[in-house]
């Protein structure tokens, strides 16, 4: 059931915000001085207050159960949503 809902949200949330979007980049690509000169925000400044190093990081544990999860298993779920999901997958420069 975890699984459905995750698709679902990706989908329908991905579709949404992509509606609003001038522009988006894979998280693993991720440059803050790029988002900052698009959104013309000027030279990056020291933050006022540190984060500590524990609440800097993400530290959310990974399900055992969801690492080996594959296009298929989703496609098992909803054919017409994993469809949508592979799209989305190739629009934002992913592989599936």
């Amino acid at each position: 059931m975890r699984l459905r809902v995750a698709l679902f949200h990706y989908v329908f949330w991905n579709d949404w915000v992509n509606a609003y979007a001038d522009w988006s980049y894979k998280l693993e690509e991720f440059d803050a001085r790029e988002i900052a000169r698009r959104a013309s925000l000027g030279p990056p400044r020291p933050p006022a207050r540190p984060k500590p190093a524990a609440a800097a990081e993400n530290s959310r544990y990974m399900d055992p159960a969801l690492a080996s999860v594959t296009w298929a298993d989703l496609e098992r779920i909803s054919p017409l949503v994993w469809r949508r999901a592979t799209r989305l997958a190739l629009q934002f420069g992913y592989d599936y």
